[in-house]
Parts: C-alpha cells; structure tokens; sequence
C-alpha cells in the first residue's frame, strides 16, 4: 500500500470519528469492544495522548493488524475493498505527503447526534431516534449541543481533508450543530481544501442552505445507504416509502449533473435480507444511470449475518450470486461461511435470527416470508 507497509492505516495517526454517544476511536469501522472508552465531553485531548493510540501506531508501524480493525481485514480477505484502502486511496496525495506528528486531525467521521426518520432493521437505538420511540429504551443522544464540546471539537478538526458526516438521518432539518461546523470551515477558508462524504438514508433531499454551503468545498460525496428497491427496501429501511427514495435519488442525480463539486455514490449493506439480491440491485443501478454500490457487511447485528441462513438457503444465495456478470457480486458468497459467531445462531431451523423477524415483523405489520419467498426453505 505505501512503504510504510501492506497493513498501514493513517487513521491511527490522523483519523478521529466522534459516534452518535461522543464516543471517540479512530475511525468508524474500528471495535469500540477491542478498546478503552474515550468519550468527547472529557476532551479530545485524553484521547490523543492515550496509551491506546500510541500502542496502536507502533503495530501499524510494525506493519502488523490490530484486532480493533477486523472489519477492514475481512472485507480485505474476501476481496472487497476496505475503509482503510479507500481512504488511502482517495486521498493519497496529502496522505504520503503527511507528517505523522502532526497535531490535529485531517481526516474526521462525525454523528453529531441519533436523529433519524427511520428505524431500519440493521440499525438500533444507538443511531435512530425512531429506534428509540419504537422500542421505549435508549435515549436522543445530542452531544454536539454543548458549546464546550463543539468548539473542542472543532478546534481539533479545523485543518481536516476529509469530513465524514453521518447520523442519524444527517440531513435533517430540526438541528444546527451540522450546519454551523461547515460554516466554520467555510469562514476559515479551509472549506476549499476540504473534501465531505455523507451517508444519508435517501429519504430527505438537503436544503438550499446546505447546497450554498457545499458550493464553497472541495468536493462533496453524497453516499445513499440504499441496498434494495422496492418493497423489500422498504422492509429493511422502515418506514421509508419508496417511490418517495426514488424521487429523491433522481434529484440528486440532477444536482450532481448541476454542480461539479457533488458526486453521488451508494452503500450497499450485505445482509441476510440483501445478498440474495445484490446482483440484481447491481442491473438496477446500471439502469438508473447509478454507480456500482460499495458492499459492505453488516455490523453489530450477528443474527442478520449473511451466514445465520441454513445450508440450503446458502446454495440457493450461492448459485443466484453467480449468476451476476459482476465479479464484485461474485466474492459475496464468501460472507456465507465466514462469521462463525453468526453461523452457530442458526440452530436446527430455529434461529435468533427467525425470532428478531417474527417479532419485528408483528408489531410493524410485515411479512418476511411474503417480501423474501426465495429466503424461505
């Protein structure tokens, strides 16, 4: 990757993500299990000069891999591509050119709080505010609303190449904490020099205070977390409407043909709802005019494992994934068999898996079997 080794990661020396509860790590794909706590309401500071981060940066400088970072790994091991090399890749000017002692950080992933209009099956409390009405625990997490703590923030993060913005539902109009850091970069002059990747559910089309405000950066990614169409989208993304996603999806097409600085991309995250189907969203992409999503697989959700299906359904995802001309496509199948944790759920056809669906299924007025016939054995 550099000559700083196959396994370096930048992120130990020059990343910061900030997650919906303020906690701190070095990025978003990293365990926070695998780590102490470090919290943004007790400073960015205690973080920086932990024990934790200079541990880290001496394996990666040994060339080694942290477990903190398996998801990297395992995306890296089935042939896809990881956060650490798209970030190596996206940026690799400034990247090499980077002094690994430099205070500050340049490359941030923000959730400045758990609002979100959606409660998508994947998802939890911890990142929707949905999640938290519907289950009755958790609570709106809103860090970001502290003077103190924003202005830590941002003066740790004022230099940043590259914003990471996610939520919740980040854009969303009934908070301002998001919009007032961008006019900070704006008003510092950074802004020119400043790359934003969003990740944002579809389902809300940015105003026109956020529009001027991109006009003064770099370059601005807008990610659609968008794995289905439909109303299998709308199983796994409820209780988006679709036809309303699509409207809005055509619209930022528009505003990516209007402004040169706005790229539009797709997430697509690999589950036991969405593999079966990700050659087809794949065509249906290429269709609409879309690029080829990003796969990535499911996180915190053991039991939505790609791997939690039996032994037929997987032959059956098996054979359909290969059927794609797509050899992206094609290295899925490699999910089925790959998370032990997850496999051992299934048990004798009676899963964890089965009972999340059924449960949810009951109080959202869904039907698993009816929306995924082909997943039923």
């Amino acid at each position: 990757m550099t000559e700083r080794g196959d396994n370096f990661c930048y992120n130990a020396f020059t990343g910061l993500d900030v997650n919906q509860r303020g906690s701190l790590r070095p990025c978003c794909k990293f365990d926070l299990q695998s780590m102490p706590a470090f919290n943004i309401s007790d400073g960015v500071g205690k973080y920086t000069n932990s024990k934790f981060i200079k541990r880290l940066q001496k394996q990666f400088l040994d060339n080694k891999r942290p477990d903190g970072c398996s998801r990297c790994w395992d995306d890296e091991d089935a042939g896809l591509e990881s956060k650490r090399q798209i970030d190596y890749n996206n940026n690799k000017d400034f990247l090499d050119a980077l002094e690994l002692s430099k205070e500050g950080y340049s490359i941030v992933g923000i959730a400045f709080n758990n609002l979100c209009n959606l409660a998508c099956r994947i998802c939890g409390p911890w990142a929707s505010s949905t999640w938290v009405a519907e289950e009755r625990k958790g609570a709106i997490l809103n860090w970001s609303s502290n003077e103190q703590t924003f202005v830590d923030l941002y003066e740790n993060t004022k230099d940043a190449k590259l914003l990471e913005i996610v939520g919740g539902e980040p854009f969303l109009k009934n908070f301002d904490e998001h919009k007032e850091y961008l006019k900070l970069f704006v008003e510092s002059g950074q802004a020119k020099d400043t790359h934003i990747h969003y990740v944002t559910n579809g389902t809300v089309f940015p105003d026109e205070t956020f529009t001027n405000l991109w006009k003064e950066f770099e370059h601005v990614d807008i990610t659609l977390s968008i794995d289905d169409t439909g109303k299998r989208f709308e199983y796994n993304r409820y209780p988006a409407n679709w036809e309303e996603v699509y409207s809005n999806i055509k619209q930022f097409q528009k505003l990516s043909s209007e402004e040169q600085n706005i790229e539009i991309s797709l997430s697509f995250t690999v589950s036991a709802f969405t593999i079966y189907y990700a050659g087809d969203f794949v065509d249906w992409c290429k269709a609409e005019g879309l690029p080829q999503p990003w796969f990535g697989v499911v996180s915190l959700r053991d039991y939505y494992h790609p791997s939690v299906h039996n032994d037929t359904i997987k032959q059956k995802i098996e054979d359909k994934l290969m059927l794609s001309d797509n050899v992206d496509v094609h290295k899925l199948k490699d999910f089925l068999y790959k998370d032990k944790s997850a496999m051992d759920i299934f048990n004798n056809g009676d899963s964890l898996f089965k009972g999340y669906i059924d449960r949810l299924d009951k109080k959202r007025g869904q039907l698993f079997s009816e929306t995924f016939p082909e997943l039923v054995a």
